[in-house]
């Protein structure tokens, strides 16, 4: 709250210094203050719209670069309720794995096993 006071008191302190430069070159205080006071609001109306915009755009870029990295060492793993909710989690090799299930909220942990098997070939025969 005292953001907004301050950001409208900043706002009319710059409209009156702005309409008293004005007034010497004998324009209406009034009108001036008003123009100027409409036109902050205008440009900081725009301005912070492409902020936003830039900020959205670098969140998804953050995103993306983020499920690249969870790509590389996630798993699809469906939760052991009777819902049976898919989702992918992060893994790790190096700590113990768990995750909150998003459909039932219940905690679940994740034991990860190896198994190893024989490569075969196909037999040629010719």
């Amino acid at each position: 709250m005292n953001n907004i006071f301050r950001s409208v008191g900043l706002t009319l302190a710059v409209s009156t210094i702005v309409s008293f430069a004005l007034l010497l070159a004998n324009i209406s205080f009034l009108t001036s203050f008003i123009v100027v006071t409409i036109a902050q609001f205008i440009v900081f109306f725009i301005v912070g719209s492409v902020l936003e915009f830039i900020n959205e755009i670098k969140l998804k870029e953050i995103n993306a670069l983020r499920l690249t990295e969870y790509s590389k060492q996630s798993l699809e793993i469906e939760c052991p309720c009777f819902k049976k909710h898919k989702q992918v989690i992060p893994i790790s090799l190096s700590s113990p794995n768990s995750y909150k299930c998003g459909e039932c909220g219940k905690n679940n942990n994740v034991y990860i096993t190896a198994e190893a098997v024989h490569v075969t070939e196909p037999i040629s025969l010719v």
